[in-house]
């Protein structure tokens, strides 16, 4: 196919790659938009980009720019004209209206859209224009991603689509894939898919929309509006929360201009950053905390806090999920989907607390990402306000070193501990061997031995509503207050019985003991030479403690004090 001029409708970030690889090709290019300046400064800024879309800087020349108004006559000679302006149905049609207008007989028309279908452009074209028209749908950087979307439908002049694809092939440097007329086109289909059922899940679920007090919406100066910018914006604005649009990128002063097509997407005003260094930031943080709630809704909440924490893929959610009836959160078989510690207030068969699920903490040498190493900060911080902890151990994995990590992390913070042994379903045993499994475990917390474990299956819902049970029942525990008089009554005849041993011929004498006031069960012991008293005598009244009272689940603390 012999093309010696093209005309390329639209000097964005994609309307400037296509028209630069174009002239790389040797062939003459006439670069329209809404004003001779804006195309301008998009020439100017094809010159300058790094890296470079021009093979040769002397390329450049044959770049033209002008504007729609002015030089719309420019597309009558034309040999193929391509329409690269934003994702707007109406703008593309009002575009197609005066190229059909004015383009001689022979001219290959197409878009470089990249979720809208030919069917729904075409339809008020004439008969003739839409055996030429097509879609072709480059990639950005134009220059280096090699595939092309080539996307027909039976309407078309296949001869002719077939010279342009040879011409895409030979001239351009372009891998042509012709795709049928499908939403989303093959790349995107096969590339962002994931993406697509990650974002619509979220948005379905309302996760961190719900418990956000304002949104950070990100796009990318390089791509320009996409077709899944628009999606999203659609989304947002049914959450009425206040967003704030950031166009990432903006890292040196030939990228602001490119930032202009982005007020396409309705917002009044949007933020220019650069995440490399840091500019513009300022102003957005500026802005944003101005529009946070000055105060907490629920500065002081009432209700107790079981936070579920464990391994990555544990099961964590698919517990939560389990217990409230519904996929609150996203489950998957990859491990660290969960990132964010996010509370659900569960209120049936008489409970009332808040579980809060959290993101599965890993040994600090595997934790390569920032935002993983976020996440497993606001985890600990999770363990640290909660009153009871619920630690799921995969069943299939067994009680590792990483979980008797964040066991003992729960005690050293004096929460409440049940331990949740998930995926026993799937676990091969046999009639000893929930038992010999518990005698592991207990093992390995010693000599804090006195902990429910519960076997559940988050999958079957096996026992999940027996480890809600216990979990207000250690909290009732941690909370559980012995008067003086008969914590004295009790613990003074077992000292008398078996007191303190000597210590370099001295005898320590226990006169008084009590409770304190504390959030969690702590001992004071008062007595003549406190300094004498070693950690198996502490063990000793510990245990006597737990016979006599239940603690299940609970730390406790003993001080020796001087009276």
């Amino acid at each position: 196919m012999d093309i010696k001029k093209v005309v390329v409708i639209g000097s964005g970030t994609m309307g400037s790659g296509i028209a630069a690889q174009v002239a790389n090709a040797g062939i003459m290019v006439h670069l329209l938009d809404i004003s001779s300046e804006v195309s301008n400064k998009a020439c100017e800024r094809i010159k300058n980009l790094r890296p470079p879309l021009l093979m040769e800087e002397s390329f450049s020349s044959l770049i033209i720019p002008g504007n729609i108004k002015d030089d719309i006559d420019q597309i009558s000679d034309a040999d193929w004209i391509v329409e690269a302006v934003v994702e707007r149905i109406d703008i593309k049609k009002s575009i197609y209206a005066e190229i059909d207008s004015r383009r001689k007989a022979s001219a290959l028309v197409s878009s470089n859209t990249s979720s809208i279908p030919l069917k729904i452009l075409s339809e008020n074209m004439s008969e003739d224009m839409k055996k030429f028209f097509c879609i072709t749908h480059f990639f950005n950087p134009v220059r280096y991603m090699r595939l092309l979307e080539l996307v027909v439908t039976p309407l078309n002049d296949h001869s002719k689509i077939q010279e342009l694809a040879k011409f895409c092939d030979e001239k351009l440097g372009k891998s042509v894939v012709v795709c049928n007329d499908s939403p989303g086109f093959l790349g995107n289909r096969v590339g962002v898919y994931a993406m697509q059922v990650a974002m619509t899940e979220a948005f379905n679920l309302n996760l961190s929309i719900e418990e956000a007090d304002a949104i950070i919406f990100m796009v990318d100066v390089t791509d320009g509006v996409t077709g899944m910018d628009e999606i999203i914006v659609d989304l947002l604005r049914r959450s009425q929360k206040p967003v704030f649009l950031t166009i990432n990128k903006v890292d040196n002063a030939m990228r602001v201009e490119g930032t202009m097509e982005f007020y396409s997407l309705g917002f009044e005003n949007f933020y220019s950053i650069s995440s490399i260094n840091g500019g513009g930031s300022g102003e957005l943080l500026d802005d944003l905390v101005k529009s946070l709630p000055e105060e907490e809704i629920r500065t002081d909440d009432p209700l107790p806090r079981f936070a579920v924490v464990g391994r990555p893929n544990a099961g964590k959610s698919s517990f939560i999920n389990a217990l409230i009836g519904k996929d609150r959160y996203i489950v998957t078989d990859i491990a660290g989907t969960t990132r964010d510690s996010i509370d659900t207030q569960y209120n049936r068969f008489g409970f009332d607390f808040n579980l809060v699920d959290t993101a599965g903490i890993r040994r600090k040498a595997k934790v390569k990402e920032d935002i993983e190493f976020y996440s497993v900060m606001r985890s600990v911080r999770a363990i640290e306000y909660s009153d009871v902890c619920l630690l799921v151990v995969d069943g299939t994995r067994g009680f590792d070193g990483q979980v008797q990590n964040i066991f003992w992390l729960a005690h050293r913070n004096n929460k409440g501990i049940v331990i949740l042994v998930n995926k026993w379903d799937l676990v091969e045993k046999d009639t000893n061997a929930s038992k010999a499994f518990e005698e592991m475990i207990r093992k390995e917390i010693s000599p804090f031995v006195d902990v429910p474990i519960v076997f559940i299956s988050s999958l079957s819902k096996q026992r999940i509503f027996k480890a809600v049970e216990t979990a207000v029942e250690v909290y009732k525990n941690r909370s559980y207050r012995i008067p003086t008089k008969a914590f004295n009554n009790v613990m003074l005849p077992i000292i008398e019985k078996t007191p303190p041993p000597a210590y370099k011929g001295k005898y320590v004498k226990i006169k008084f003991c009590t409770q304190l006031p504390t959030n969690h069960p702590q001992f004071a012991f008062f007595c003549n030479l406190p300094q004498y008293l070693k950690d198996p005598y502490r063990r000793f009244l510990e245990n006597k403690l737990r016979e006599e009272y239940n603690f299940n689940g609970i730390p406790i603390q003993i001080f020796f004090r001087k009276k």
